[in-house]
């Protein structure tokens, strides 16, 4: 599954209403993440900037088109969403939040600030 992800150019996602880790997988491995328009990402990534919205299916396939002929815009596109996961959504940044916020609970505990690297 990874292997296909790291060798697309391009990823389709289709849940509109849920948040699962298919676009957080693609964005990781590099693709271009063309995701429904009002979707719970907007609230990570932005639209247009990091990820590109679609409306229907035919506006995605038109999209995915463009995105084939003009794939030095999608790479740029791409580079912008996963230069955003790897410096705030990376399983290294995940546990630092949680230390942090265990330490803000009980300020004894401290093990997640000083030790992280």
């Amino acid at each position: 599954y990874y292997d296909i992800l790291q060798r697309s150019r391009i990823t389709v996602n289709f849940s509109a209403r849920q948040l699962k880790g298919r676009p957080f997988e693609a964005l990781h491995c590099g693709a271009l993440l063309l995701e429904p328009a009002h979707t719970p990402l907007n609230r990570y990534f932005e639209p247009c900037i990091e990820y590109v919205p679609y409306i229907s299916i035919s506006d995605m396939v038109e999209k995915v088109r463009y995105y084939l002929d003009h794939w030095w815009e999608g790479e740029a596109i791409a580079r912008r969403g996963h230069q955003r996961i790897v410096t705030q959504y990376s399983s290294r940044h995940w546990w630092q939040q949680v230390f942090w916020e265990l330490h803000q609970r009980i300020p004894a505990f401290s093990w997640g600030r000083d030790h992280a690297s």
